[in-house]
């Protein structure tokens, strides 16, 4: 389930970075982690299920592993509009809003994104971030219009970017935030299924 903008999810860019800079040939998608936040603070809702009520992002960085707490990119989808971009640190990929992306520090995207659970991605290819986003892209529209709360939310926009980056899950770069939650095996239970499915075997 996607987030419609609010304190909660708001956070604070890279001061006077550009987005534009991401599209550069030299940003090479090298390094991503997965975020996971909840949306939703009733402990019913939580509980009946949980995967549904939290939204989920990416933190892209170009930076070599030993690097990796430097700043990088945020990806999501959403319910964002683009007016609200007043400040022009996020760049939207369409008119209206949706698809967004803009410079921010890993401790910032953990803090607000991934509040409650940070996996490291260990990636195949290594994308020009620019080519990443044309690939999210086809076959697909990621804009404000195409919404849905079932059908085209954030989890769908994260599990295409992991099968395009062939990403596996890294067990041993897992972060639980959340001592509420419990593991069983190999799955987790806030993890949306489609993430956990869009997973390389």
């Amino acid at each position: 389930m996607g987030s419609s903008e609010s304190s909660k999810f708001r956070i604070n860019l890279y001061e006077g970075s550009n987005p534009e800079d991401a599209l550069k040939d030299t940003i090479i998608v090298k390094q991503a982690t997965l975020g996971i936040s909840n949306i939703e603070d009733s402990k019913l809702l939580k509980k009946l299920c949980p995967e549904e009520y939290v939204h989920t992002a990416l933190f892209i960085s170009n930076q070599d592993a030993d690097s990796f707490d430097e700043k990088g990119i945020v990806l999501e989808y959403g319910k964002y509009e683009s007016k609200d971009n007043s400040n022009g640190e996020m760049k939207y990929e369409y008119k209206k809003g949706g698809m967004r992306y803009g410079w921010v520090e890993l401790k910032e995207f953990q803090a607000k994104l991934a509040s409650d659970i940070s996996i490291n991605l260990v990636i195949q290819p290594i994308l020009i971030f620019r080519d990443l986003i044309e690939k999210i892209k086809t076959d697909d529209t990621w804009d404000l219009d195409s919404y849905s709360d079932m059908n085209h939310n954030c989890h769908h926009f994260c599990a295409k970017a992991i099968k395009i980056l062939k990403a596996k899950y890294d067990n041993n770069a897992l972060t639980i935030k959340n001592n509420e939650r419990h593991i069983s095996g190999k799955k987790k239970d806030i993890i949306p299924q489609i993430i956990w499915k869009a997973f390389e075997p």
